[in-house]
């Protein structure tokens, strides 16, 4: 695991955590030939700061990170899987969950700090190496959006071909407004973490003093969720359970 700098959801500096992986050869250190693939990894949703990925050796292998790193460990490709700001090193700071472009400059910017890394300590990378992010999810999300602010602030030094994305809430309003329009919930705690990313990561909302409850029902405020998304210690299964 390492950490590396990019740009909080509130504009300053931030440093965030991320696990890198990777295949080696007999002498526990080296690829037996030069790495020429970089992936992305996006994580799924996680409320558990233990699922983060840098918790790596704790998981069980049921979760999107064993996969990610079962690629590294069996192809010729460096592994990169940020834990999202407010995760890891960043535990005490809100998720700026859907948030995609702040949450998308991140992950570039950690699959870059991977890429010197890995070429400092371990290796170079194969000259004509390429990138994929990849992603179910919330990572489905993130992955797509790393695609689209790679093509539109023209990032250079990844050679980005393309995301694979599966099941994401691509769009959070588009996503809470089908909540409205069918009246049900699915999934109850990405509505609890859209709103609350919102509220606490958007100067606009924060400016104008909104807060959790301008957005939700009593009964739906009341059952606490919100404080278990803050507290970090239940995981998704156990909030669904718990509401």
């Amino acid at each position: 695991t390492i950490t590396y700098k990019t740009t909080g959801a509130d504009g300053s500096e931030k440093e965030l955590s991320e696990l890198i992986a990777y295949p080696v050869g007999s002498d526990g250190k080296t690829p037996t030939e030069k790495l020429k693939n970089l992936i992305i990894g996006c994580h799924a949703t996680i409320t558990s700061n233990e699922r983060r990925p840098t918790n790596f050796s704790n998981l069980s292998f049921g979760t999107d990170v064993n996969m990610l790193t079962l690629i590294g460990s069996n192809e010729t490709s460096l592994v990169v899987i940020p834990d999202y700001e407010g995760y890891g090193v960043t535990i005490k700071d809100p998720p700026p969950y859907c948030n995609r472009d702040v949450t998308a400059q991140q992950v570039i910017d950690g699959a870059r700090a991977a890429v010197v890394w890995y070429e400092k300590n371990v290796d170079k990378l194969k000259a004509d190496w390429k990138s994929v992010a990849v992603g179910y999810s919330q990572g489905g999300a993130v992955a797509a959006g790393v695609l689209n602010y790679y093509n539109a602030k023209k990032v250079t030094g990844l050679n980005l071909i393309g995301a694979v994305c599966g099941d994401g809430p691509y769009d959070r309003m588009a996503t809470l407004n089908q909540y409205l329009k069918e009246d049900r919930l699915y999934m109850p705690v990405a509505a609890a973490l859209m709103i609350k990313g919102m509220i606490d990561t958007n100067k606009q909302l924060k400016a104008l003093g909104c807060t959790y409850k301008d957005f939700v029902t009593d009964k739906f405020y009341d059952t606490g969720i919100f404080d278990w998304v803050q507290n970090k210690s239940f995981t998704v299964n156990e909030v669904q359970t718990k509401l």
